[in-house]
């Protein structure tokens, strides 16, 4: 046991003793540990020079770093070092984005350092990099081999949550995507569940939906500003505004979920003296509230942390009461509050600086989950007193009162598929006016009629490969490979179904053998054929058709299908055509054309499955600013015999 305990105890020391790895080539990021050392300045009055004087003084940092609510300030020495091979030029990012002060000293080359100065307390319209790529961003330079120390200074009116990573442009452009993507998701949800809740309170007044949607706008307001995004588009120029932020919305999730409590389960009637405590703790948090602009929430907010945390096992008590002994209380609302025990606990261990833990995730994960439960079971709740209510009318007008009921259910049916129905695209709403144009007016001339079939046809084919291509992107690109069935099959007929299913004809030329067969997965085939002319006929100049050849060719001395499918393209200059391939990738100059920019990605996935390959050509043509984009494909044939077996 004793040896045990000397493992566990010398691991970490081990872990900081290590020698720092230098950045290699075949790395786009990597989160700082040990390459950072830590010196806590409690006056907050040295500077850079007095720091350089320090050096013995900085002891190793927890990644990430935590240090609580707290006036001082730290300085963070930060050595990096690089591979011969690896890349010069790298970001280095500081999250989260309520930081207030932060100021990074890299070395100038000549023994001296530069000041890049970021934090919340910078406009936002000063901060480009920020913006671009969503987090608190500077650009350094490892100059060549040996080791490049950087200093940073972190000071901030909030919690000292601070997690220190560096990654190229790409990869961090990336990461921002994803993490706006998620977010996106995230508050997409909880606005439909918004929107259903005020549904419920116009059917009941009940003070507990008001503080749901209170807790639900406070979160979202969160959410956005951790992410940068209130600096960034609501007060780009107000940085003292934009700082008040994360706190105020952190002092309001506090009262809106004090309040459901108190709401919800009438802790006023049932539990007296728990209520009492419930009332304090929302004044606590409203003076913690009116303190911050007299600079005073770095001593008020630890003390709130406390007063929650303490009232934490007391809430739990309330809703596991309250769930047993209301039979109309789901226990959905038990189950949110035991899970808002353990994550706000695990939260507020990290706010104070006991625990190292990221926290813009940790919130992201306790309004995305308890939202929903308490969502799920104030529904529930309202169900069973409609339910109630239903029963005590029932006993008193039976006959009359099930006539309204059904009447009542199936108007609230309709107002909720009208709010469904109101999400529904341009797409649906072109087929459905084509449809009554067609139903109002039997003698329309023919090349009308003909006219609007197409529109509707048009309009089907897109909203079926959007779906497609969304479909087989999941199916397809979740680190799952393609897998190409192939068989062999007459392709001439193949091809000419698959356009006439997606547009109309007329607008193609269209020119393969009749008797030629090639090998190939028909479905996969199919969507990249279709992928391939839909873009062409969208990207196309007006008056000018699309062109599909398909014929036998060698290449590399192996027998195959040549694939050309060609259009005339408008730009300026000459588009960069290897770019198209990128998953998500979309030309600015066309942000009209819809699109999600992941058919040529499929295409490519697709062409690879069949171990075929793929190019893409623009050649100018007579007339200027015009492109002839040419995409060809070539897929290998195998014979009848190899493909049986």
């Amino acid at each position: 046991m004793r040896y045990l305990l000397l493992i566990i105890f010398f691991i970490p020391q081990l872990l900081y003793a290590q020698e720092n790895k230098p950045l290699a080539a075949n790395e786009d990021s990597r989160q700082l540990s040990t390459e950072v050392m830590i010196f806590r300045d409690q006056v907050g009055d040295k500077s850079l020079t007095d720091i350089l004087l320090l050096e013995d003084d900085f002891s190793a940092a927890e990644q990430i770093f935590n240090a609580g609510y707290t006036y001082d300030v730290h300085w963070f020495r930060i050595t990096l070092q690089r591979t011969a091979d690896a890349r010069k030029d790298w970001l280095l990012s500081a999250t989260p984005t309520f930081l207030n002060d932060l100021q990074l000293y890299i070395p100038n080359g000549q023994g001296g350092f530069e000041l890049h100065q970021s934090g919340n307390q910078v406009a936002a319209t000063l901060r480009p990099l920020d913006n671009q790529f969503g987090t608190f961003t500077f650009p350094i330079t490892l100059r060549d081999t040996s080791s490049t120390v950087f200093y940073l200074r972190l000071q901030t009116q909030t919690t000292s949550s601070m997690g220190l990573s560096v990654a190229t442009p790409e990869k961090l452009i990336q990461t921002n995507i994803q993490q706006k993507l998620l977010l996106g998701l995230l508050l997409g949800s909880l606005l439909i569940i918004l929107i259903i809740i005020l549904w419920l309170w116009s059917k009941e007044h009940n003070f507990s939906y008001i503080m749901l949607v209170g807790y639900i706008l406070s979160g979202i307001l969160g959410l956005t500003a951790i992410e940068g995004a209130i600096a960034q588009f609501v007060f780009p120029y107000q940085a003292d505004i934009a700082m008040l932020i994360t706190p105020l919305s952190a002092c309001s999730i506090i009262i809106f979920f004090t309040g459901f409590n108190i709401f919800f389960f009438n802790t006023r009637n049932y539990f007296p003296r728990l209520h009492i405590a419930l009332c304090g703790l929302t004044v606590l948090t409203l003076l913690t509230l009116l303190s911050i602009p007299f600079g005073l929430f770095l001593t008020t907010a630890p003390i709130l942390m406390i007063a929650v945390l303490l009232l934490q096992p007391f809430q739990l008590y309330i809703s596991w009461v309250g769930t047993h002994n209301d039979e109309y209380i789901n226990h959905t609302v038990f189950y949110g509050f035991l899970f808002n025990l353990i994550l706000t606990t695990t939260e507020i261990l990290a706010v104070l600086g006991f625990i190292s833990m990221a926290l813009a995730p940790l919130l992201s994960v306790k309004i995305g989950i308890l939202a929903p439960l308490l969502f799920i079971g104030l529904f529930q709740h309202f169900r069973q007193s409609e339910k109630r209510n239903q029963e005590v009318m029932i006993r008193a007008q039976v006959a009359e009162k099930v006539a309204t009921i059904e009447k009542q259910r199936s108007k609230d049916k309709s107002t909720f598929l009208s709010l469904i129905a109101h999400e529904i695209r341009m797409p649906l709403a072109i087929i459905d006016s084509t449809v009554q144009t067609l139903g109002s007016l039997p003698s329309m001339p023919d090349e009308v009629k003909l006219e609007r079939h197409d529109r509707i046809r048009q309009s089907v084919a897109h909203l079926t490969n959007l779906l497609e291509n969304t479909l087989s992107s999941t199916e397809y690109t979740d680190n799952q490979s393609i897998f190409a069935h192939t068989e062999y099959f007459l392709l001439a007929p193949f091809v000419k179904k698959s356009i006439k299913t997606i547009s109309i004809a007329s607008d193609y030329n269209i020119k393969i053998a009749d008797d030629y067969y090639c090998t190939a997965d028909r479905r996969l085939l199919n969507l990249a054929l279709s992928n391939l002319v839909v873009n062409a006929t969208k990207y196309r100049e007006d008056n000018t058709r699309v062109t599909l050849d398909a014929s036998e060719s060698l290449h590399h001395g192996q027998n195959g299908t040549l694939f050309t499918i060609s259009n005339h393209y408008i730009a300026q200059v000459k588009p960069d055509t290897t770019k198209w391939f990128n998953k998500h990738y979309r030309e600015k100059n066309q942000a009209n054309i819809d699109g999600l920019g992941i058919g040529l990605y499929l295409v490519k996935e697709i062409v690879q499955a069949h171990k075929g390959s793929i190019h893409c050509s623009a050649t100018p043509t007579t007339s200027t600013g015009q492109w002839l984009i040419t995409f060809t494909i070539w897929l290998p044939n195998h014979s009848v015999k190899e493909n049986k077996t």
